[in-house]
């Protein structure tokens, strides 16, 4: 191969001169210089940079030997960055700067994603810069625990749960079927127990977090996603730390946990769109959270740790030296280790996550009934609906309320306008009390909703959801006076 005659230093030491890339050359018989074919210019560069080129979203990238990687978003950055490699012998007459890079862009592997950081299975489409570990044989993972002793997990159940939350951070499953996490402190500690510091040292062995502020838009926040200063980004974790509200509720956080692909608005380039295998975590102290978010999250619950000032440096100490050990427990949690079957309870809203994630951590019944019990103890909206249905019980008598096939309680629509204001202090009228109530999300409570004819609210005493049906044979009942004792 030809090369440059010319030497490069650095610091006093010399370099060897550069191979010669061209994109013409003479040709005896033809006596004259002609095009060089521009799949053997691609050669040459594939095989002196180890086939290092590799399109992102339609972005080229070139990875160097340290796993260095280089965005190159046209053909100035292109033969610029040729220049670093090979001597370069260019004639525009011959094969355009522009084409070239057109067509190595074109004909690169093609991959959706970038990762400095092990997935466990792979994913597809995703460029891997990094080692994976080969699995453990099994089935202790005590490096994976020594690094989740450092932390103070209120409860043996919650210590599992930051397990969850870490092969979360590692799991190969589809975008958008990640849950959210809410790290809180145990009732009466919110302050002082390592909350932000969780997230932070989790989200430092997946390339760390990426901060959304409390008032940050989702339109905002998916702009920033889109246009990562990298080109791409390494971090997996959206950390939205020290949330203080009354009732936490937001439809754009909602809407992006459970996404698949992040669309929107790329600076500088237009629309673009990213698979969504980030991580959603929030801190708090006495969440409480709106319906649709408290079934989207899993809450862990710390205590107060004792007092360690070299406490960072052991915990960073300890990860430099146990990564690789770690993350080959891991791949066995997530590859290898039979999942266990969840015997009895009540399931989340994740049920791939439960089956390829849960199920890996020890009594993963136990540790899903913890968590179904913490949803309904964050979720806001479920403590109002049932406060309204105990409202209805104690206010039954008030308005002398009748009860008719023993448990279905008939609501005029004048009284159930006077209850609402008893329970909210909010004044509501004919024409919109129905969807008031319907804000309430209580299933217990059936709207009568009769054109030209008296309406009626139907409460269950049961607190069971009301069929049509079982509306039906109510309002025959009341109307044929066939009331309950």
């Amino acid at each position: 191969m030809n090369e440059c005659n010319e030497m490069f230093e650095n610091d006093g030491v010399a370099k060897p001169s550069r191979p010669k890339l061209s994109n013409h050359r003479y040709c005896p018989k033809e006596k004259k210089q002609v095009v060089v074919p521009i799949q053997e210019i691609r050669k040459q560069i594939d095989n002196e940079t180890g086939n290092s080129l590799f399109t992102v979203n339609g972005t080229l990238h070139a990875v160097d030997k340290s796993q260095n990687v280089t965005v190159i978003s046209d053909a100035v950055q292109f033969f610029a960055w040729l220049h670093f490699i090979f001597c370069l012998d260019w004639k525009l007459n011959c094969l355009s700067k522009n084409e070239f890079f057109e067509h190595c862009k074109t004909h690169s592997p093609q991959y959706q994603s970038l990762s400095h950081h092990p997935h466990f299975p792979k994913i597809k489409n995703v460029r891997y810069l990094c080692e994976f570990p080969d699995p453990i044989p099994g089935p202790e993972t005590p490096v994976l625990d020594a690094f989740v002793n450092f932390f103070s997990a209120s409860t043996g159940v919650d210590k599992l749960l930051i397990i969850a939350l870490i092969l979360t951070l590692f799991w190969g499953g589809p975008p958008g079927q990640r849950p959210s996490f809410v790290i809180t402190g145990k009732r009466g500690q919110g302050i002082g127990t390592g909350k932000t510091t969780l997230v932070k040292s989790l989200a430092e062995l997946v390339g760390g977090q990426i901060s959304k502020d409390f008032d940050e838009s989702a339109k905002e926040l998916k702009t920033r996603l889109l246009t990562p200063s990298l080109g791409f980004h390494k971090e997996r974790v959206i950390s939205i730390d020290n949330v203080k509200a009354s009732v936490f509720s937001s439809q754009d956080l909602e809407a992006l946990i459970t996404i698949s692909q992040i669309s929107g608005h790329r600076m500088y380039k237009g629309n673009a769109s990213i698979p969504n295998y980030f991580t959603y975590v929030m801190t708090m102290n006495d969440p409480n959270l709106s319906r649709d978010l408290a079934s989207r999250s899993m809450v862990i619950e710390l205590s107060t740790p004792a007092k360690n000032p070299n406490w960072l440096g052991e915990v960073e100490e300890f990860i430099e030296k146990n990564l690789m050990a770690m993350l080959a427990e891991i791949n066995y949690l997530l590859t290898v280790k039979q999942p266990e079957s969840f015997t009895a309870g009540e399931g989340t809203r994740w049920p791939l996550w439960e089956k390829e994630v849960l199920s890996k951590v020890p009594n993963p019944t136990h540790v899903r009934n913890l968590i179904v019990q913490r949803q309904n103890q964050y979720d806001e909206a479920k403590h109002r609906r049932d406060q309204f249905e105990d409202v209805l019980e104690e206010l039954r008598k008030k308005y002398s309320l009748k009860v008719v096939n023993k448990s279905i309680v008939v609501i005029p629509v004048p009284e159930m306008i006077s209850i609402y204001h008893e329970f909210c202090g909010e004044k509501a009228a004919m024409n919109n009390i129905s969807t008031k109530i319907a804000r309430l999300g209580v299933p217990s409570i059936y709207y009568l909703d009769r054109k030209g004819k008296t309406k009626y609210f139907l409460f269950s005493q049961n607190r069971t959801p009301i069929t049509e049906v079982t509306a039906k044979k109510a309002l025959k009942a009341f109307e044929n006076g066939q009331f309950s004792a």
